[in-house]
């Protein structure tokens, strides 16, 4: 925002910005097929909407949990129905409803207007969906707004922390590592005799306690009379049990480090060595070497932030979002080292303005957020099987928060009133950084063709109107149709071979499978689900990717153990198949 404008023209003008981000990305809602990725939440969802028990009939692990906030908030929406286009139009209500709690609460913070842009224009993989990824990062988001916005503690505020905490682990259990680090910082500043006020402090950890059990509780009540202690036990070992997930936890969590210096070797290296070189000269660190030290620092940042953008390929939105990370840990080295004018003074015992102070003072605290905003992007890499695709989403949080240092730190930056190559590269950085994410947002399609192909639209099932090619909509309607010759009613309990999520959704039976979306069918697996779950008995299997009316592999396993139980055959069509009771 420029310079001259005062805060009330800056909000007037970001509000316009806002309502035509939110009509830009409605309409690109209408755009891209969605693969099981997205219509996996949907199915998750149709099936506790049916009246399946949480922990009991659902053995995926990412929508186990995850799935009960969003239930809550849905099932209250009128007129809500399992919609690939409506449920985008919701995400997207949600999502920019927690951006403008987000900019709420940070609203006096430098640079706030720039890293609220940047949240509503990012959504991980480019699905526009309510999941265990968007609602992590929101409701993390928030928490983390919520905590740099406090000046004063009271004890709702510490609660509403231990909410929001407990919220987000709804997505990611894993979240729950945030706990003991937040335990351990509190310990370590008590045996410092550090300043025992805010939130580490020893009345904090008991009402954050208090905040998380108040939710955590609300759960577990949800879940009485639901089935019996055996049975839970029983269900959450299964559940625990996924072969997708199953690792060493201090395995992943160095494998998660290993892969972030793999991945991004060349900013790691550069900037790593700048930060050796801050530490080691920090009391000798002149003018010189800290225009330097940040001009490397940003000049690498942004070519990886370009290169990851538009060159390296994959899911670029998400693999773009970590370099910044790097560049926030040096901004608060340059600041704590000693290198800016406020800085030296303040450590010599001189006075310093109070804006000055306040900056520094902000920078700080920025850098708590962003340590913590790492630890959540790692959380991520223990719950996930797509390892740095997903955690480097997750980045999006402490890239934000180096958007509000790099902006401070502008302000401490001391030289003419011109501007000078230090104001141009901070500015640069945030620009550059804000134009990739928005161009991706608009153009970058998860698994589809580039979105000017995308001509043809879908007018009928789940994905009616959505635009993709003709080709994707060709298919898509054959399955639709091959499922409309099945005769399925709201009275069977359908299985379908392999596990998709598509015709679960669009089926209009009861969905009785112990999970929505599968890389690969487990016939043992499966079977073991039937055996302990009598009343998810499937009346109708449905094989929907055979060759002229065969199936092979553990589809045919799996069929093997219903017609040992008087299952009836019927060939569809020459890809489809379909056992009957």
């Amino acid at each position: 925002m420029k310079k001259g404008l005062g805060r009330e023209k800056q909000q007037i003008l970001f509000a316009a910005v806002v309502a035509v981000l939110f009509a830009v990305f409605a309409a690109r809602a209408l755009f891209s097929m969605p693969l099981d990725d997205e219509l996996c939440y949907l199915a998750a969802l149709k099936r506790y909407l049916q009246g399946d028990r949480f922990l009991l009939d659902d053995w995926h692990p990412p929508t186990q949990l995850s799935t009960w906030p969003i239930f809550q908030l849905v099932r209250w929406i009128p007129g809500f129905q399992i919609n690939v286009l409506q449920a985008r139009i919701v995400y997207l209500c949600v999502h920019f409803a927690s951006g403008m709690v987000i900019w709420r609460l940070l609203k006096d913070r430098k640079g706030i207007l720039w890293m609220v842009f940047v949240y509503l224009c990012f959504t991980p993989y480019n699905i526009t969906a309510l999941s265990y990824n968007t609602m992590a990062i929101a409701v993390f988001f928030i928490l983390i707004a919520f905590c740099l916005s406090r000046r004063q503690w009271r004890r709702r505020d510490y609660v509403l922390c231990g909410f929001l905490l407990c919220l987000s682990m709804f997505s990611n259990p894993y979240l729950f590592l945030v706990y003991p680090v937040y335990l351990a910082v509190c310990v370590v500043r008590r045996c410092r005799k550090r300043e025992q006020e805010g939130l580490f402090s020893c009345a904090g950890i008991v009402w954050v306690t208090c905040g998380a059990l108040i939710l955590g509780g609300a759960f577990l009540i949800s879940l009485i009379g639901k089935g019996s202690f055996d049975e839970y036990l029983y269900n959450v070992r299964m559940i625990l049990n996924d072969a997708e997930r199953k690792a060493n936890p201090l395995v992943k969590l160095l494998k998660s480090q290993w892969q972030i210096f793999r991945v991004y070797w060349r900013c790691s290296v550069v900037l790593i060595c700048a930060y050796a070189v801050t530490i080691l000269k920090r009391k000798t660190l002149d003018e010189k070497w800290r225009k330097y030290l940040f001009g490397i620092s940003v000049i690498f940042t942004v070519y990886a932030v370009l290169r990851f953008a538009f060159i390296y390929g994959s899911v670029a939105n998400n693999l773009m979002m970590v370099p910044l990370f790097y560049l926030g840990v040096e901004i608060f080295l340059l600041t704590v080292c000693g290198n800016t004018d406020c800085a030296r003074r303040e450590e010599a015992g001189q006075q310093i303005s109070a804006p000055e102070s306040e900056a520094v003072s902000s920078i700080k605290s920025e850098f708590a957020a962003l340590a913590f905003g790492y630890l959540f992007a790692v959380c991520n890499f223990l719950g996930t099987n797509t390892e740095i695709l997903s955690m480097s989403a997750m980045f999006v949080i402490p890239s934000g928060i180096t958007v509000l240092m790099l902006c401070e730190y502008r302000g401490l930056i001391s030289g003419e009133k011109t501007p000078h190559v230090q104001s141009i590269l901070s500015y640069g950085a945030v620009a550059v950084f804000a134009f990739c994410v928005l161009w991706l947002r608009l153009f970058f399609t998860w698994f589809d063709a580039p979105l000017w192909e995308l001509d043809t639209k879908m007018l009928q099932g789940p994905c009616r109107g959505i635009y993709t090619t003709a080709e994707t909509a060709d298919e898509y309607q054959e399955l639709l149709s091959a499922i409309d010759l099945c005769g399925i009613t709201s009275r069977d309990k359908v299985l379908f071979l392999p596990i998709s999520a598509l015709p679960l959704v669009y089926s209009e039976g009861e969905i009785a499978v112990p999970y929505v979306t599968r890389f690969a069918v487990d016939s043992s697996e499966l079977i073991e689900y039937y055996e302990s779950h009598s009343d998810k008995i499937p009346t109708k299997i449905i094989i929907t990717d055979c060759e002229n009316g065969g199936y092979f592999g553990e589809e045919e396993k799996t069929a093997e153990y219903f017609l040992a139980r008087g299952y009836q055959v019927r060939i569809v069509t020459d890809q489809v198949v379909m056992l009957y009771q």
